[in-house]
């Protein structure tokens, strides 16, 4: 502050200094009748002055200049001060919103995980109260089969006394036969024996019906604790589900995941000619899928020899079994959920189609039309998005590719822009027969009135006779 007060007063001074000098040289020049360009006298004074008054004002401007940088950026750059004013401006209100819709999506993604960690304590608490009830009914198993073994025990021991009484009664039997004085004392005994025998044998029918109510409540108590094993197994799944469900949102805010849902780890095709070497096969296939999975999940490993794949023997044995008949098939290995960097257990699940035809050479997979106002880039990512979606229901299972390497898309383009042609339609034919197992190679096709304009494959260019009755026979109903 005190040097602009200071700049002021040199500002003033000076102008003062050259106004009284400037008035004097007037003065002098005047009276000493002095000419400048051949002007006259009075002439020569003003334009001495105006020199004087403009040398004033430069010397006013040169100070303000050579000792303000603020003065001088406000005179030369403020137009581009305030461009980046209005940048900064629009920059901030874009950060503004973006900030906001981050908190938003943070909020949706905290109140998924809150009500995870809520379902996660709620099922733990059930697992206890499981495992609880789980205890008890296990002690009175144990109790009941414990007496079970008691009561059968106590059976083997009436039936042996029955086989003692049974051969004391043959005894007297022939005692009684051969001592006939004796028949009256025999047969009294006879008849209590009898009486103790039928006794008996009621005593062990009443024992068999109770060992058969135990076998009942036994029976009935092991369904219950099986009931019980499934349902605490149910929950442990649902435990296991859960914290991964935890994980995944986790590292979705981190963005980590590395495999998807469905996501292909390998594909290939195989014809066995001997049923031995199936399981053989499958184990080629399984390790190219695990060193597709260890290099998505886990890059910059070396070491690919560690399985982290895991597939039921169930699976691979369905697989093989699928397999032998000598038919020509595509195995196909996919990730059965999200798994994230650094995870070492991948679920994965096998698909086998047969390797049959699914599109034959010239084939019209797709097609949209093109208006003159269309984004002719939308229309023609639409027309792959549905070429795609027609092969996947017609069987294909590899991939799809515009002409015979990834550029075929983008040289398409090209023509279509280097050329300027009208174009009415676009189509994606099938280039080649095509089997489930893929490639499906796509030949491009720009059409005008009917005819051929441009095609992604130079070679058939030249054929631009062809028109459209010789196109329109493939499935009119896919066009867009």
């Amino acid at each position: 502050m005190t040097s602009a007060y200071i700049l002021i007063v040199a500002i003033l001074l000076l102008g003062g200094v050259l106004a009284a000098l400037g008035d004097r040289i007037g003065s002098k020049v005047g009276k000493a009748r002095l000419r400048l360009f051949k002007l006259r006298p009075r002439q020569t004074a003003v334009v001495v002055t105006v020199m004087t008054g403009t040398a004033i004002a430069a010397s006013t401007l040169g100070i303000m200049l050579a000792l303000s940088e603020s003065l001088r950026d406000g005179l030369f750059r403020l137009d581009e001060i305030q461009t980046k004013r209005r940048e900064i401006e629009k920059e901030l209100a874009s950060v503004s919103e973006e900030k906001e819709r981050v908190d938003e999506e943070l909020a949706a993604v905290s109140f998924a995980q809150e009500r995870a960690l809520v379902n996660l304590e709620r099922t733990n608490a059930d697992f206890t109260a499981a495992q609880s009830q789980l205890a008890t009914v296990t002690e009175e198993v144990a109790g009941l089969r414990g007496e079970r073994e008691e009561l059968v025990a106590e059976r083997d021991r009436l039936q042996e006394q029955i086989a003692e009484r049974d051969t004391e009664l043959t005894r007297q039997e022939q005692e009684i036969a051969a001592q006939e004085e004796r028949l009256d004392a025999s047969a009294v005994r006879l008849k209590d024996l009898e009486a103790q025998r039928s006794t008996l044998q009621s005593e062990i029918q009443a024992r068999d019906r109770r060992i058969a109510n135990l076998d009942t409540a036994i029976a009935q108590r092991d369904e219950v604790l099986s009931d019980l094993t499934q349902k605490t197994a149910d929950l442990r799944e649902e435990v296991a589900k859960l914290e991964q469900y935890f994980q995944y949102y986790q590292a979705l805010r981190q963005g980590d995941v590395a495999l998807v849902r469905g996501q292909t780890l390998a594909i290939n095709v195989v014809r066995l000619n001997d049923p031995a070497f199936g399981k053989t096969v499958v184990d080629v296939v399984l390790r190219e899928a695990n060193r597709f999975a260890i290099a998505q999940t886990q890059p910059g490993v070396s070491t690919i020899e560690r399985q982290i794949i895991e597939v039921s023997r169930e699976q691979v044995e369905q697989l093989v079994e699928a397999i032998g008949d000598g038919n020509e098939y595509v195995i196909q290995v996919l990730s059965a959920g999200n798994y994230l960097l650094g995870e070492e257990n991948i679920r994965v699940i096998l698909n086998v189609a047969t390797n049959r035809e699914v599109f034959g050479a010239g084939d019209v997979i797709a097609s949209v039309s093109v208006e003159s106002t269309d984004d002719f880039t939308a229309r023609l990512e639409l027309l792959l998005v549905a070429a795609q979606f027609q092969a996947q229901r017609a069987g294909l299972l590899g991939k799809i590719r515009v002409g015979a390497d990834d550029l075929g898309t983008v040289r398409f383009i090209e023509r279509i822009v280097d050329t300027d042609a009208a174009v009415e339609q676009i189509r994606a034919i099938a280039s080649d027969t095509t089997y489930a197992a893929g490639p499906l190679e796509l030949q491009l096709v720009a059409l005008y009135n009917g005819e051929t304009a441009i095609d992604s494959d130079p070679e058939n260019e030249d054929s631009s006779d062809r028109n459209a009755d010789g196109i329109d026979g493939s499935n009119p109903e896919r066009d867009e």
